[in-house]
């Protein structure tokens, strides 16, 4: 198995929600799936629990993250990782369809590419969320399958050309392979600082800076979806 099939060998997504929305401002409310955007001022940042995914249909608004404001434009599809820290701003009105997921990797390999933010939305784009929201409410097994073949395929755009963030990456090859052949066993920090050679403080400080998470932290994922 090389690096990467390594790193990604997990690719399911668990879909927590897909709908159709509008949001705007308070004068708005008319719409019978409004939902004010405007940040409240007692709370004017929350933290993404979700990846989500945006389609704006018409409109505009704003996302402002402790990076910068990005600017929602119709026609477009947007990507937010969880765990990022972002207030939203709707001026007048914005009609869009939306996704927040989950995924069964042990992290968040969103916060460890470079990768596109956006790309334009085409007539297959619609199609495609709005069969995920046909679909979401289905039990049918197929159903469920489809639904991550749709999802992939509106994911794929921000894949390319994305590059690794933090090169460190690379130098845990041997600990993750080590890791997933030893998943049905008791697996200590210790283990892993030896078989780069480091100690075991600095190997944890490393592995957190490297993939956003600690070493514990990403064992665990890793037992609970195998």
């Amino acid at each position: 198995m090389s690096f990467f099939e390594s790193l990604f060998h997990s690719t399911g997504f668990s879909l927590e929600c897909c709908e159709d929305r509008t949001v705007g401002s308070h004068a708005d409310r008319n719409a019978p799936d409004f939902y004010d955007w405007n940040s409240s001022p007692s709370r004017p940042f929350q933290l993404l629990d979700h990846n989500r995914l945006y389609y704006i249909q018409q409109g505009s608004a704003n996302v402002i993250t402790h990076k910068d404001t990005v600017d929602l434009t119709e026609g477009y599809v947007y990507l937010f990782p969880s765990n990022s820290i972002v207030a939203t701003r709707c001026a007048d009105k914005m009609r869009h369809s939306y996704v927040h997921f989950l995924m069964t990797s042990p992290f968040n390999y969103f916060n460890i590419l470079n990768m596109r933010k956006k790309y334009r939305a085409d007539e297959n784009t619609k199609r495609l969320f709005e069969k995920l929201i046909e679909l979401f409410s289905s039990e049918n097994p197929m159903d469920k399958i489809l639904m991550q073949a749709y999802f992939l395929e509106l994911l794929a755009p921000f894949f390319d050309g994305a590059e690794l963030l933090n090169q460190n990456v690379l130098r845990f090859f041997s600990v993750l392979s080590f890791i997933d052949s030893h998943l049905d066993k008791d697996i200590s920090v210790l283990q892993l600082a030896n078989i780069m050679n480091l100690d075991t403080v600095y190997f944890s400080n490393l592995f957190c800076s490297t993939f956003k998470l600690p070493p514990i932290q990403y064992i665990q994922n890793s037992q609970d979806h195998p």
